[in-house]
C-alpha cells in the first residue's frame, strides 16, 4: 500500500479531486476522491481496460450512459424491514430505477467488443422498470399522490371537492346577507383548524350563532364557524381523514414493493456509481489528452513526451524518461529551476495515476510499472513543532525509507544530501545511494553534487540524465536529456538573473581547478550534444519538408489522373452524342432527298445539291455510302468485310459474325465497337481507312487482344504511342492489350515496364507466353 505522505508529496489527491469533478453523482465523486492506487498487476490492467472501454463508448460511439440520481440505498433498506416511505423517498427510489433502466438501455446500443468491460457491469443492473412505472403512476410531485393512484382515492377527492363547494356556497350566502355582513371584519371567509369560518368583529361575536375557533393577535377579530355549516365541515373533515388513510395505504403498498427489491436496488446503485467513476476517469483522461499506458511487471519505465497534468498544458515542456528493468537508479543533474523536481514528481505521479486506472498525458507507447510501495523525500520538510531542521527532517525521512524500501519499491529523492556541509553532504549522498542500490529498489535522485555525478558516471546500473541548459541564452529549457550528467550552471544562472559582476567573478575564483575542469567537461559535452541535436532536428525538418513535397506531388498526380479519366469519359460521351445527332440529321436529309429524286426538276436538283453539301458537312461521302443503298442484314456479313457504321458516320471492318442479337464487333479507326447489323451499310469502292497502328490478333486462348507494334521506336516515342493507344482502348472498353516491343537489348521493354508500373490505368502486366510472343511481347490488363 502506498503511504499517504507519498501521495501528498506527489499531489495525487489533487489529481483525484479534479477527476471527481467529472463524475455526475455524489457517491461516485466521493469514491473517486478517496480512491487509492492499486498495487496488483491484474487489478491495474483491469481498471485501465474499464477506462479504455468507457473512452471508446464516449468518444468513438458518442454514447454517454451516465444519468444523475440520489442515493436511495438507505430508504430501500428501511422499506425491506417494513418502514413506510414518504413521497420524496419514493421519488428517490423511482429516480434510481429510471437511471438503472436508461443506463442499461444506452449501453446495450453499442455493439463493440471493445466496450465489453462496460457491458459486463451493465448486465448486472436489474430491470426495475415495473417499479419505476408504478411509482410514477401513483405520485404526482414531492407532496401529492395522483388522483388515479387508486379508485377510492379518486372517489374521495371528488367528494371532497363537492363538499367544499357546498360549504363555500353557504358562506357566500352569509357574505351577501345584509344582516350578517354588517358584523364581519372583512367580506370574505377563511379556514381555521381545517374548518371554514367567518371573520367577525370581536364586539359582535354574539350576533352570529356558531362555534368559536380562533381570535386574531390584536383581539379585534374572532373566527366563528356558523352552525348552518358545522355538519358540512364535519363531513369534509371525515372525507379528509379517509383520504389521508388511503394515501398512507398506497404509500405502504409502494413501500412493500420497494422492500421486495431492496437488494436489487442496492446492487443497481453500486453498479451505477461504479460506471460513473469509470466514465469520469475517461472524461478526465480526454481533458488531459491522455493515452492508455502499457503496464509491465519488469520495473521498466518509459515515458514518452510526458506532461505533468497540474502544469498548464500550453506551457509544460514534455519530457522523455527511460529506465530499463536492469537499471537500478536514475541520477538527474542540471541547473536550478531547470525542472529536476518536476521530472521526479512526474514519474512518481504517472505510476500512481496508472495504478488508479487513469490515462497518462504522454505519447502513445509510454510504459510504467507496478510498485508495491512508493517513497518520496521532496521539498522542505522542516518541522518547528518537532524542533527538526530541514536537514534533520530529510534524514529522518530517508532513514525510514532505508528501512522499508525493497525490490518492489520506487524511491524518489530530491536534492539528496542538501542542507548541510557540501563535502559531508556529498559523502552521505554516495553512502545512501549505494545502500539503496544494494536493496535493488528503483531509485530516482536529483543532485548538484559533482562527487555523486562522477561516482556513478560509469556505473552500469545507473542511468545519468540532465536538464538541458541553453549555453547561448544561458537559460534552462526544461527538457530532460537521457544518458549524460549535467552541469549545475549556478554561476551562469545567477549572472543571468542580474547578480553584480564582482560577485560573479569572485565566485568563479573560489571554484577549485578540479571542479572547474569537471564542470567544463560537462558543459562541453552538453554543447556538443546540443549541436548534434540541432543537426538532427534540421535533418528531420528537411526530411519532413521533402516528404510533404512528395505527398503533394502524389496528390497532384492522383488529381490529374482522375481529371484525365473524367475527360476521357466526357469526350467519349460527347463523341457519341455528336455522332447520334449527325446520324439523325443525315437520316432526315436522306429521306427528304429520296422524295426529291422522284421529281427531277431543276429546282429539286438544286435542293438536292444543297442537301448533298450538308451531308458532306455531317461526314457523309457519296463515295462511301449511296443514298438508295439498303442496310445490311445478318446473312450479308462476312469476316474482314469493309462496312460503314451509320450511327457514327465512320468506316470500319467486321471483326466477328452476328450473334443471336444480330450484333457484330467492328474495328473503327483502331477501336472496337459493338453494334447491330441494321446500323451498318456496305462500303463504297474506296477501302476502309488503314491509318490505325493497332489491329486485333488471336492470342493462345483465341481471345481477341488489341495489339500495337513498337519495333524500332525509342522509349520516349513508344510511351507517347502506347499512352494514346491505351486512351483509345479505355474509350472502347477493351481490357486486354498486346504490346509488341521485341527482345533486342531489352532497353525498350524495360522503359515500357517502368511506364506500366506508374500508369494507374494498368491493373497488371506480364511478358508473353509461348504462342504469344514470349519476351518480345508484353500483355497488359487495364483497370
Amino acid at each position: 500500500m502506498i503511504n499517504e505522505k507519498s501521495l501528498k508529496a506527489l499531489e495525487y489527491r489533487k489529481i483525484l479531486n479534479t477527476v471527481s469533478t467529472y463524475a455526475i453523482n455524489v457517491g461516485a465523486k466521493k469514491a473517486l476522491a478517496e480512491c487509492l492506487p492499486l498495487t496488483d498487476y491484474a487489478g491495474i490492467i483491469d481498471k485501465l481496460s474499464e477506462t479504455e472501454a468507457s473512452y471508446k463508448m464516449l468518444y468513438e460511439h458518442s454514447v454517454d450512459p451516465i444519468f444523475g440520481f440520489e442515493s436511495a440505498a438507505a430508504e430501500a433498506a428501511r422499506a425491506k424491514y417494513g418502514s413506510m416511505l414518504t413521497i420524496p423517498e419514493l421519488l428517490r427510489i423511482r429516480l434510481l430505477c429510471s437511471a438503472s433502466g436508461r443506463t442499461k438501455k444506452a449501453v446495450a446500443k453499442v455493439n463493440d467488443a471493445g466496450v465489453a468491460k462496460i457491458s459486463a457491469i451493465s448486465e448486472k443492473i436489474h430491470n426495475l422498470n415495473a417499479l419505476d412505472e408504478k411509482i410514477d403512476s401513483c405520485i404526482y410531485d414531492e407532496e401529492t399522490l395522483r388522483d388515479s393512484a387508486s379508485p377510492k382515492l379518486q372517489r374521495l377527492r371528488c367528494e371532497i371537492i363537492s363538499c367544499k363547494e357546498k360549504i363555500k356556497n353557504k358562506l357566500t350566502e352569509y357574505l351577501k346577507s345584509a344582516e350578517v355582513s354588517a358584523f364581519l371584519q372583512d367580506n370574505l371567509f377563511t379556514v381555521r383548524n381545517g374548518r371554514y369560518v367567518l371573520p367577525v368583529r370581536a364586539e359582535c361575536r354574539g350576533a352570529i350563532a356558531g362555534l368559536l375557533h380562533d381570535i386574531s393577535a390584536s383581539g379585534q377579530t374572532v373566527y366563528i364557524e356558523p352552525m348552518r355549516i358545522v355538519e358540512l365541515n364535519n363531513e369534509l373533515r371525515q372525507l379528509l381523514i379517509e383520504e389521508n388513510y388511503e394515501v398512507e395505504r398506497i404509500l405502504q403498498e409502494l413501500s412493500v414493493e420497494v422492500g421486495s427489491v431492496a437488494d436489487k436496488l442496492s446492487k443497481n446503485e453500486a453498479a451505477l456509481y461504479l460506471l460513473d467513476e469509470i466514465f469520469a476517469r475517461a472524461r478526465y483522461s480526454e481533458s488531459i489528452r491522455g493515452v492508455k499506458p502499457i503496464i509491465n511487471a519488469a520495473h521498466k519505465i518509459d515515458i514518452i513526451k510526458g506532461r505533468h497534468p497540474l502544469i498548464d498544458k500550453d506551457k509544460v515542456v514534455p519530457i522523455d524518461v527511460r529506465i530499463n528493468n536492469n537499471d537500478k537508479m536514475l541520477l538527474i543533474s542540471g541547473p536550478n529551476t531547470g525542472g529536476k523536481t518536476v521530472t521526479l514528481k512526474t514519474v512518481g505521479l504517472f505510476c500512481l495515476m496508472a495504478a488508479a486506472g487513469l490515462f497518462l498525458p504522454a505519447a502513445s507507447g509510454s510504459e510504467v510499472t507496478v510498485f508495491q510501495k512508493i517513497f518520496c523525500d521532496i521539498g522542505d520538510e522542516q518541522s518547528i513543532e518537532l524542533s527538526l531542521s530541514t536537514f534533520s527532517s530529510h534524514m529522518k525521512n530517508i532513514a525510514s525509507i532505508a528501512h522499508e524500501a525493497d525490490s518492489d519499491s520506487l524511491v524518489l529523492l530530491d536534492e539528496l544530501g542538501a542542507g548541510t556541509d557540501p563535502e559531508e553532504g556529498a559523502a552521505l549522498a554516495v553512502g545512501i545511494t549505494e545502500f539503496l542500490m544494494s536493496k535493488a529498489c528503483k531509485t530516482i535522485i536529483t543532485t548538484h553534487y559533482s562527487a555523486l555525478k562522477e561516482f556513478y558516471l560509469d556505473t552500469p546500473s545507473v542511468v545519468n540524465a540532465s536538464m538541458e541548459f541553453d549555453q547561448t541564452d544561458l537559460k534552462p529549457t526544461y527538457r530532460l536529456i537521457m544518458g549524460i550528467a549535467g552541469a549545475s550552471n549556478a554561476i551562469y544562472i545567477a549572472q543571468n538573473l542580474g547578480v553584480p559582476e564582482e560577485i560573479i567573478q569572485t565566485a568563479k575564483s573560489q571554484i577549485s581547478e578540479e571542479k572547474r575542469a569537471f564542470e567544463g567537461l560537462l558543459a562541453s559535452a552538453e554543447a556538443r550534444r546540443s549541436e548534434a541535436e540541432r543537426i538532427k532536428r534540421d535533418t528531420e525538418e528537411t526530411q519532413r519538408a521533402l516528404s510533404a513535397e512528395l505527398n503533394t506531388a502524389t496528390v497532384e498526380r492522383e488529381r490529374l489522373f482522375e481529371l484525365r479519366q473524367n475527360m476521357q469519359k466526357s469526350y467519349q460521351t460527347e463523341v457519341r452524342r455528336a455522332a447520334q445527332k449527325a446520324a439523325f440529321e443525315a437520316s432526315e436529309l436522306i429521306e427528304e432527298m429520296k422524295k426529291l429524286l422522284a421529281d427531277a426538276s431543276e429546282a429539286n436538283l438544286l435542293k438536292l445539291k444543297q442537301m448533298r453539301n450538308k451531308l458532306d458537312e455531317l461526314g457523309y461521302d457519296n463515295e462511301y455510302r449511296k443514298f438508295n443503298e439498303s442496310p445490311l442484314t445478318p446473312p450479308d456479313i462476312e469476316m474482314g468485310m469493309p462496312v460503314y457504321v451509320n450511327s457514327l458516320g465512320k468506316s470500319g471492318k467486321i471483326l466477328s459474325l452476328p450473334n443471336k442479337k444480330s450484333e457484330v464487333v467492328v474495328d473503327v479507326g483502331g477501336m472496337t465497337v459493338t453494334t447491330e447489323v441494321s446500323d451498318l451499310s456496305r462500303e463504297g469502292a474506296k477501302k476502309a481507312e488503314t491509318k490505325a497502328t493497332a489491329s486485333f490478333v488471336s492470342a493462345k486462348n483465341d481471345a481477341p487482344v488489341m495489339e500495337i507494334n513498337l519495333l524500332g521506336q525509342t522509349v520516349d516515342e513508344a510511351v507517347v504511342n502506347v499512352e494514346r493507344f491505351i486512351d483509345n482502348a479505355l474509350m472502347a472498353s477493351v481490357k486486354v492489350l498486346r504490346i509488341v516491343h521485341g527482345k533486342g537489348t531489352g532497353a525498350l521493354r524495360q522503359g515500357l515496364h517502368r511506364y506500366f508500373r506508374a500508369n494507374r490505368s494498368i491493373k497488371e502486366f506480364r511478358l508473353g507466353q509461348a504462342g504469344e510472343g514470349s519476351a518480345g511481347v508484353t500483355i497488359i490488363t487495364l483497370a
